[in-house]
């Protein structure tokens, strides 16, 4: 490609003898007698094949001098190189000349060789440089479609797994989503997962002698535990079916769990199976909170604890049942532990409190005589004006009166 050389000086035998040791070798030269001449002439040329690729300029000149050749042109949208003819010496200038970020300099009087060596090294020096501008402009392009495509393929995948999530989250609502009324007790519930997704599940299924309630608890909020939930729910059919009871149930579910160890994890769980005929619950945990019992004729709460660890966690764990004797009119409450552990702020002691199960068991005794709907709403609304209507767990409340 023929590079165009720019000379600006108003001599002309100057401009002559540079013109003749520099023309030639793909190296077209054209003069200019000032600064202003010479910027009408850049601007001119601008973005045709004939665009100066190098001004060589004196600074003293008539009309426009050097220096404010370097401030037009360094003004204009393409950086074009500058080689300045300087007085011997003159080191002021020297630095003025570097802060303006001219390319080269070269003190009069000089050789044509010199003077032909410094063009060459500076439009060697602006090849190299526009090159390298090429290629990282190509590259940044290849990125960008690169990153292009990559987002397209993010939003793909991100629409597919929104999709994925929407139907986990009508999934988890219509597993937890039970009938109050049609079973052989009477049953209340209410629940609440912290985030869309869950962990907590309650199911209950009549039996021939009476019905078979589970509760359970699965660590996290997400869809790990949500798959859980429906495992347990899986697990839960397939009991009603068999009969199986609680032990014999929690421990084939603990094998189970331990099993899918790559999305396993820890459960609670209390299994109740009511007999109505012999007037009796056997209540099975795993390592669950407590089950309250009140009784109709003397309201007064008792605690059924459990005696087996929790689910997903040990081969060997075993499980025992409870047997626990009821009269028409007695009621259960089963719930998960993010209701003992909702939390508030205490301004007495400037800490973060937990209402604890204690705190459960009063509600329960200052709602026992309601009926039994009222009385598992009022205990659910008390506990969220305990905790400012801001729970931090999955929350579930079961109320069953025989």
């Amino acid at each position: 490609m023929i590079k165009h050389i720019l000379l600006v000086d108003d001599e002309e035998p100057i401009r002559l003898s540079m013109k003749m040791g520099l023309e030639g070798d793909g190296l077209e030269i054209t003069e200019a007698l000032n600064g202003c001449d010479a910027l009408d002439l850049i601007k001119a040329r601008e973005g045709t094949e004939e665009e100066i690729s190098l001004i060589i300029t004196d600074l003293h000149m008539p009309i426009m001098g050097g220096m404010e050749l370097i401030d037009g042109a360094r003004k204009l949208e393409r950086r074009i190189p500058i080689l300045v003819i300087t007085g011997f010496g003159d080191k002021e200038i020297l630095v003025q000349l570097i802060r303006k970020g001219v390319d080269d300099f070269i003190d009069k009087p000089f050789r044509v060789n010199e003077l032909r060596e410094k063009v060459e090294r500076i439009l060697f020096r602006e090849e190299e440089l526009q090159q390298k501008q090429k290629n990282l402009t190509q590259k940044v392009e290849e990125d960008m479609e690169a990153l292009q495509e990559g987002i397209s393929r993010y939003r793909l995948s991100y629409e597919k797994l929104s999709k994925q999530v929407t139907s986990a989250k009508d999934a988890y609502k219509n597993l937890i989503t039970l009938k109050d009324g049609g079973y052989k007790v009477k049953m209340a519930h209410r629940v609440k997962p912290l985030a869309f997704l869950g962990g907590d599940f309650f199911d209950i299924r009549d039996t021939e002698t009476g019905c078979d309630v589970f509760v359970a608890d699965v660590s996290g909020h997400d869809m790990g535990a949500s798959y859980n939930a429906v495992l347990l729910k899986a697990f839960f059919d397939e009991n009603c079916r068999t009969g199986k009871d609680g032990a014999t149930f929690f421990r084939m579910l603990n094998e189970q769990l331990l099993e899918n160890n790559q999305v396993a994890r820890m459960v609670t769980g209390v299994f109740a199976r009511f007999n109505l005929e012999e007037n009796h619950a056997e209540i099975t945990s795993a390592a669950h909170p407590p089950v309250c019992i009140v009784r109709k004729k003397y309201p007064a709460l008792r605690l059924c604890e459990g005696k087996g660890g929790p689910l997903g966690v040990d081969p060997d764990m075993e499980f025992e049942a409870n047997i626990v004797d009821f009269s028409e009119g007695d009621r259960l409450v089963f719930y998960t532990d993010g209701l003992p552990r909702a939390q508030k702020f205490c301004r007495e002691t400037g800490k973060r409190v937990e209402l604890t199960e204690a705190g459960i068991d009063e509600m329960i005794l200052k709602h026992s005589n309601e009926p039994l709907e009222e009385m598992v709403a009022s205990i659910w609304d008390d506990i969220f004006v305990w905790c400012r209507k801001k729970p931090n767990d999955d929350m579930l409340l079961v109320g069953i009166e025989v």
